[in-house]
């Protein structure tokens, strides 16, 4: 992330592990990285965020570092470097190399030593090259060894350990972040620890989620943290993009770990119970065996509650025992979920900025975020484009600037990685097509007809256009995969009422539209509308004009609008206003869950779009104009704890998406000008579980075959 990345005696923050001199840390130690902070390994060097190299290195090279609990030095500690498994989601994980702390807390893997290590082979059949460190055990007091103290430090791709022979430090800071960023690729072990690992068809995610875990712990020591790079298509010197995590909650949550490993790490209890029983069987229903399982079930399980009861409370009450990082969160929060909001101020020479007016987004297939900018009405705006982020908040490109955009209602990525944005226009003057950037750098334009607002793409690569019944005709179109430059859409319906309209597709190639008001296809003032439309098989266009249309179950009178389809083709429609969800299914017509509608959270008034993740769990984000939560459901209709949702930094939450990571993406359309940033989107860190991206790719390549909607990549 910094162009010094590679520069030698580099000095970073020893407790939060950043590269930062203000770090707000009352106590702080300075340590000198020989090579390279190991901060910057994984959020510096762009090795570090991409899939596993094949260089088959088995070089050797120095690893050092300390393992500290808060402020102390632990002695004796087992340091353990592993390799992540690649069989599958917290596959098996390999020792590489062990050594064991000093008196000062410090260790060092050296060359020729009995402590080396080498890169696991590039054709490893359970090895991946991404490497981990973990500390275990030792003595935080003297004399008195705590069995259960075991923390965690991400560190990266093998080949870069080894190229900048890294000093680093194991701390609770290092733990709690990389636990929330790697929480989807961990599985606990019955005796303690466990093991990080992905499969193989998913290296991306795991690659992705180590340097998430960077972008934490590097930030760990400062509020914010300034990203320039070169950006494609920005046509001014290089924007800056301002990372800004919960750093507050991580300490929080690093005095809680603490507040156990600075003991003798007796587990006694329920009687006069010690700070490591209450630590371990407050924590989740499934107890804790160590201080590393117990961040993963702060991760997994985000309101600690067991037997219905939440426990945050009692957990919070812990760091006032222990207090080593500071400012820590005060009062206690509704969960323990970790969000970091990614903005800029920067803007180009045309006055566009990087990122303003955020409205919707998507995730590729390499877990790039794409984010629709929608920063004017005005039909000679310069200001709109779609903006390029890595999954650890590098700008990368900006494109369709200039006039290109006007209005954009929607962003949806082909199976291919090609990009389309519907351009609406303005409420006085609607415009008539749809925007293409395709993966070699091409813009294209594709005429439909009038007010273009959501697209969604099947697993052939056609792209299906929805219009508005409002200020249009309330029509459906589609435009061929591979279409060439200025291939005008094929009108497939009309007369829809899609006053509140939304559309998805299902792995038989059913297009499913939300929609509501009156028009020739049916409908009602209350927009309770859901539209099916029926794949035929025949040739273009494969869809019969006239689609299956119902009302929604339990006679709610409210608008349709959030669509989301899981890996049963089961089809979720958030209804707008009256807090329901409403489900539906069918081949051949539409059929309506005997159990639906689903009573929804009560401050969930506002759905505006959902996606589901690869566990079938539903994200839903909430319009409001203030800091609405976002919001995770059931595939069964239930809503997940925490019910009141999860409270992050938001302004007006619209476009929503997940990423094979697992971390969640928001876009905050009302998020303007302030004095950090002009406007922002949001990620919460590792919370769903990691799917298939994009979209798109989750549906078969022939309709009828096997979904990957709702599945793990």
């Amino acid at each position: 992330m910094h162009a010094d990345c590679r520069s030698p005696n580099v000095a970073f923050t020893m407790e939060v592990f950043t590269m930062s001199h203000n770090s707000i840390s009352l106590k702080r130690f300075a340590l000198l990285a020989s090579a390279v902070a190991c901060a910057a390994l994984m959020t510096g060097c762009q090795s570090m965020v991409t899939t596993a190299t094949s260089t088959g290195l088995v070089q050797t090279g120095s690893l050092t570092g300390v393992v500290h609990g808060g402020q102390i030095p632990i002695y004796n500690a087992t340091v353990t470097l592993w390799a992540a498994g690649n069989t599958g989601y917290g596959s098996t994980a390999t020792s590489l190399a062990t050594t064991n702390t000093l008196a000062n807390g410090s260790f060092s893997f050296q060359p020729g030593g009995v402590a080396s290590y080498s890169c696991p082979s590039s054709g490893s059949a359970t090895e991946s090259q991404y490497l981990y460190l973990t500390a275990v055990g030792g003595q935080p007091l003297a004399g008195t060894t705590n069995s259960v103290s075991a923390m965690l430090l991400p560190l990266g791709l093998c080949s870069t350990v080894l190229s900048t022979n890294p000093s680093v430090i194991i701390n609770e800071v290092t733990t709690v972040a990389g636990m929330f960023a790697l929480q989807q690729f961990f599985t606990p072990s019955s005796g303690g620890l466990g093991n990080i690992g992905a499969p193989s068809t998913n290296i991306t995610g795991l690659a992705n989620a180590f340097a998430t875990a960077g972008v934490l712990i590097f930030n760990g020591g400062s509020t914010v943290t300034t990203v320039n790079a070169p950006v494609a298509g920005f046509n001014t010197a290089n924007p800056s993009l301002i990372i800004t995590p919960e750093i507050s909650k991580i300490y929080l949550e690093a005095n809680i770990l603490a507040a156990c490993i600075n003991t003798g790490g007796a587990v006694t209890g329920p009687s006069n119970p010690t700070a490591c029983y209450t630590l371990f069987n407050d924590v989740n229903g499934t107890a804790a065996k160590d201080t590393l399982q117990a961040a993963y079930y702060m991760a997994v399980n985000p309101t600690s509650t067991v037997s219905s009861t939440s426990n945050i409370g009692t957990l919070f009450n812990l760091a006032a025992s222990q207090s080593p990082f500071a400012p820590a969160l005060t009062p206690a929060p509704t969960d323990w979920s970790i969000g970091v909001t990614y903005g800029s101020n920067s803007k180009n020479a045309a006055g566009a900025y990087l990122i303003a007016y955020p409205t919707y987004l998507a995730v590729d297939g390499s877990g790039n975020i794409w984010v629709v900018n929608d920063s004017s009405g005005s039909a000679t705006t310069t200001a709109n484009s779609v903006t390029e982020l890595s999954p650890s908040g590098t700008p990368l490109a900006q494109v369709l600037t200039g006039n290109t955009l006007i209005g954009p209602a929607g962003i949806a990525l082909d199976p291919s990685g090609n990009i389309y944005v519907p351009n609406y226009g303005t409420a006085s003057v609607l415009q008539s097509y749809v925007s293409e950037y395709t993966t070699g750098g091409v813009t294209k334009t594709f005429p439909t007809n009038s007010g273009p607002q959501r697209v969604a793409i099947d697993g052939k690569g056609n792209v299906f256009v929805l219009e508005p019944s409002y200020k249009g005709g309330g029509d459906l179109e589609e435009i061929p995969a591979l279409s060439a430059n200025n291939t005008a859409a094929t009108t497939l319906a009309t007369g829809l009422t899609t006053d509140f309209s939304n559309l998805a597709i299902d792995s038989n190639y059913s297009i499913w539209v939300t929609g509501g008001g009156t028009g020739s296809q049916g409908g009602t003032a209350g927009y309770p509308y859901v539209y099916q439309f029926l794949y035929n098989g025949l040739a273009t266009p494969n869809y019969t004009t006239t689609p299956s249309a119902t009302v929604n179950l339990g006679g709610v009178t409210a608008p349709e609008q959030a669509i989301a389809i899981d890996n049963s083709n089961n089809v979720f429609v958030q209804n707008y206003g009256a807090e329901t969800l409403a489900e539906f299914s069918g081949t051949s017509g539409i059929t309506g869950n005997a159990s639906s509608p689903y009573t929804m959270p009560a401050t969930l008034t506002k759905p505006e779009f959902a996606v589901v993740d690869g566990a079938n769990n539903l994200w839903v984000s909430n319009a409001v104009s203030t800091a609405g939560p976002v919001f995770e459901v059931s595939d069964t209709g239930v809503p997940v704890a925490p019910t009141v949702g999860y409270a992050h930094t938001y302004a007006e939450p619209y476009g929503i998406a997940v990423d094979p990571s697992g971390n969640v993406w928001v876009a905050n359309y009302n998020s303007s000008a302030s004095a950090t940033v002009q406007a922002f989107i949001t990620e919460i860190v590792g919370q769903a579980v990691p799917v298939v991206t994009p979209l798109s790719a989750g549906l078969p390549s022939t309709p009828g075959g096997v979904s990957k909607l709702g599945t793990k990549p």
